[in-house]
């Protein structure tokens, strides 16, 4: 198997492969020959209680209403594995074990909202989580408002 670090490498970084033509973010190409070795229920069960789902594209773990980590797939190749994290909420620990589980599944940390891959550092996640929009949003709702409508 090919590292997904590899695969980050090769591509120089360059986030450009992981959006579709409508925008989206898709990160097909760097699973489809990135296949995980470890059992991501061991992984991430770790972390937070599975959840019940009736998709069977998806498996969950955490809630809808506070963090979860979500492992897409299409038939049984994962195609995406996501996370979530709320910022409403202490995340010193959560953020350790997430660059935990990256590192054990041998990952990049893809921060779709800047656009970027950084190398699974607790250090550089929460130095890019301090930048995001969410923490902004958190940190002042009617200044993070104000910008946004100042934008259009």
């Amino acid at each position: 198997m090919q590292a997904l670090n590899q695969w980050v490498e090769e591509n120089g970084f360059d986030t450009a492969a992981l959006y579709d033509a409508d925008g989206y973010n898709s990160t097909i190409c760097a699973w489809e020959t990135n296949q995980p070795t470890k059992d991501l229920n061991e992984v991430f069960g770790k972390i937070l209680t599975k959840s019940d789902t009736s998709d069977d594209e998806v498996i969950y773990w955490g809630s809808e209403k506070k963090h979860d980590i979500s492992a897409w797939y299409e038939g049984e190749v994962v195609v995406s594995i996501r996370f979530r994290i709320d910022l409403r909420e202490s995340i010193n620990e959560l953020i350790i074990s997430l660059v935990g589980a990256a590192n054990k599944l041998n990952c990049m940390l893809f921060l779709t909202g800047q656009q970027i891959l950084i190398n699974p550092n607790v250090f550089e996640l929460k130095k890019y989580i301090l930048k995001s929009n969410a923490a902004k949003f958190v940190q002042n709702p009617v200044d993070f408002l104000k910008d946004v409508d100042d934008d259009q």
